[in-house]
């Protein structure tokens, strides 16, 4: 488990008497931390909660003050970082903001004072964007809901279908010990989101599924772009827009969108929901599941082989699990019930 870094400050320098210095000269009014060194520094990143400040010094061996600061920035992009060095000429200065987005470049010495009005100021504007991004992040959560209840209200069958659709997601994501398992679920549930633009009919069209062939995509590629549209503006959801937009694209390329992407260039999301919308649309069409299944494998170039498997893995591990209670000879499931528990 992460320990709660909070409003706390790494101080990160390969000379152990000048860390020494900064604890004694900040004792009693930041808590702070120290790390000799930046790969030190780096290992301690990835084992914590992300720090509120992290000030580093610019020369250090291995890798140099800038390097770290830019690798920190992706890596823990909350994260406030300021630059304390020797080095002071201009050019590396423009090169240290530019290329590590820095709060403050500071040069040494740095007094007593000017250290801790930095630090203090940097605190503060952590603390801004954190309140800032939670409540970006209430706003999202309230749209998300908001959205998927009307889509309840005027499309039940979408509704239902996107919950399933999630379900089968979960399944393939948990197999194939995918992270941020959360925002592809998400991805899921906001998957027919376009049928609010569409009628209703496009989930009963892509059921019949005429030649299991072009039809399908041809039915969802309202659905897909509409779905995206009303994503794409909000800057939070727009790797949710996107993986909906490719929702339909297939594994070698062709399908929709029409465009250079194929293989792992389409958004791995992207590939697990074509994987599980098609194998719905196909029970949906009166298939059993072990027929959806032959059908998935047997259309060459539009799947993922890796997620198909796990899909089939998962589904298995799930079937097996309820095989000692289907087979007790006193119980007998209706057909129609048994296509209906999934």
């Amino acid at each position: 488990m992460k320990m709660n870094t909070q409003d706390t400050i790494l101080f990160v320098d390969d000379e152990s008497h000048v860390l020494d210095g900064i604890q004694r000269q900040l004792r009693g009014k930041f808590r702070i931390e120290t790390s000799i060194g930046a790969e030190e520094a780096l290992r301690l990143v990835q084992d914590r909660d992300p720090f509120a400040l992290v000030v580093s010094d610019m020369q250090m061996p291995g890798i140099s003050g800038m390097d770290f600061l830019s690798r920190l920035r992706y890596s823990s992009p909350q994260t406030v970082r300021v630059m304390l060095t020797g080095n002071a000429d201009m050019q590396t200065a423009i090169d240290a903001v530019n290329d590590g987005h820095l709060f403050r470049f500071l040069t040494k010495p740095c007094s007593p004072n000017d250290l801790s009005q930095c630090l203090e100021a940097g605190l503060e504007y952590y603390r801004f964007r954190k309140t800032q991004d939670e409540f970006s992040k209430h706003n999202v959560e309230g749209f998300i809901k908001t959205l998927l209840e009307i889509l309840a209200l005027t499309n039940p069958e979408a509704f239902d279908r996107s919950q399933r659709i999630r379900t089968y997601v979960k399944q393939i994501s948990e197999t194939i010990g995918m992270r941020e398992v959360d925002v592809l679920e998400t991805a899921a549930q906001l998957s027919q989101i376009g049928c609010l633009v569409h009628p209703t009919q496009s989930i009963q069209q892509s059921g019949e599924l005429e030649d299991m062939t072009t039809n399908l995509i041809r039915e969802h590629e309202p659905d897909s772009v509409a779905g995206e549209t009303l994503l794409r503006h909000i800057p939070s959801l727009g790797e949710i827009a996107k993986t909906i937009s490719y929702q339909t694209k297939h594994f070698d390329g062709s399908g929709y969108p029409k465009d250079w992407r194929s293989g792992s260039d389409i958004p791995l999301g992207a590939r697990i929901l074509k994987v599980a919308l098609d194998f719905d649309s196909l029970v949906f069409s009166g298939m059993n599941k072990a027929q959806a299944f032959h059908e998935l494998t047997r259309r060459n170039g539009r799947y993922d082989p890796v997620i198909l498997g796990a899909f089939h893995q998962a589904h298995s591990m799930v079937q097996g699990r309820q095989e000692p209670h289907k087979t007790h000879s006193s119980e007998t499931i209706p057909a129609q019930q048994n296509s209906q528990q999934h």
